[in-house]
């Protein structure tokens, strides 16, 4: 039985739906419920059973939510990461065609990477790099 349960909240992390998670989950512990109480055994073992069995649902569920959560929010970043990297892109490509040149800055405000444009600009020899000067 608990493997069951443990099984149904394993495919229920895999399911697109939350919704169809939590059903699933609920419907499996209500099974078990009815079961036990056509059985006459709900009786004999009393009502710690079913609070037992409430507290392992709620767990579950829980245990369930909390992964959707995590990962909206990590599917969510990564594409807006994505998105980010794209439309700066973009922009590099766009300031790349309208300006003579174009720096990168660290956040010291420092030459990130080589610009070789730059410095034949301010008529360095080719050799001479002005990357990490400010």
């Amino acid at each position: 039985a608990r493997a069951a349960g443990l099984a149904t909240l394993l495919l229920s992390a895999c399911c697109c739906r939350l919704r169809v998670g939590v059903t699933s989950i609920i419907c499996l512990m209500t099974c078990r419920l009815v079961r036990w109480w056509l059985s006459g055994d709900l009786f004999q073992i009393g009502h710690i059973y079913v609070w037992w069995e409430l507290a392992c649902t709620a767990c579950a569920v829980g245990c369930l939510v909390a992964f959707r959560i995590m990962e909206r929010d990590f599917l969510r970043t990564h594409f807006e990461e994505k998105a980010l990297r794209q439309s700066n892109g973009a922009m590099t490509r766009l300031l790349d065609l309208m300006c003579d040149v174009t720096v990168d800055l660290n956040e010291e405000l420092r030459v990130a990477r080589a610009a070789p444009k730059l410095s034949a600009m301010l008529m360095l020899d080719a050799h001479i790099s002005v990357q990490g000067k400010p």
